[in-house]
């Protein structure tokens, strides 16, 4: 009997651990932000980059593996998208040769982040049940602009793989922020 409650306990343990794995991963890619911005050339920024796509990946894949997905993970997994990837793009923006390419796709991503954030709080202020979990091209999204990043960092890489990159980066950007805006707006349209 004893050994079954040590092992129910233990099992219940791991259980809480899990639970919190998807939100701590965020947590890490928001505080690669600041790190990111104090060391935004050179190995150290392609690390984090690569830190940074990892625990994008990790958190949600671990959070649907487990059943662990949370309303408050749902906030905070594109919150720290957003932290992380505008970071990324204005740091790296004031430090490349590519400025114009970077420069762009940052202005872009800021705009639509900054219309999404105050979207979904009018949303949620009118409706608290609206879905605000994130669609699979957002992901995509994210990886672009982690690789657009990533490429103008490496010396010598190809200028149009670059151009490539970054248009691929805003028209996902804007394409997302008009799935988005969709998905906002529908449930403003129904009675309540």
């Amino acid at each position: 009997m004893k050994i079954r409650k040590s092992c129910l306990r233990n099992q219940s343990i791991l259980i809480l651990i899990v639970k919190y794995i998807p939100n701590c991963l965020s947590l890490i890619r928001i505080l690669c932000a600041p790190v990111f911005f104090c060391f935004r050339d050179g190995e150290v920024a392609v690390c984090i980059l690569i830190l940074a796509g990892l625990t994008d990946f990790l958190d949600g894949y671990v959070a649907r593996k487990f059943n662990v997905e949370s309303r408050f993970g749902q906030i905070l997994d594109p919150l720290a998208d957003k932290i992380f990837c505008n970071t990324a793009l204005w740091s790296i923006s004031t430090i490349t040769e590519y400025r114009q390419y970077i420069l762009w796709a940052a202005i872009v991503l800021t705009l639509r982040d900054a219309i999404l954030v105050i979207g979904g709080m009018f949303i949620n202020f009118r409706k608290s049940n609206a879905d605000i979990s994130p669609i699979l091209i957002s992901k995509i999204c994210t990886v672009l602009i982690i690789l657009l990043c990533g490429m103008v960092l490496i010396p010598g890489i190809n200028l149009r793989l670059i151009q490539i990159t970054s248009i691929l980066s805003v028209v996902c950007v804007l394409y997302t922020g008009y799935r988005y805006a969709k998905r906002y707006i529908r449930p403003l349209s129904k009675p309540s």
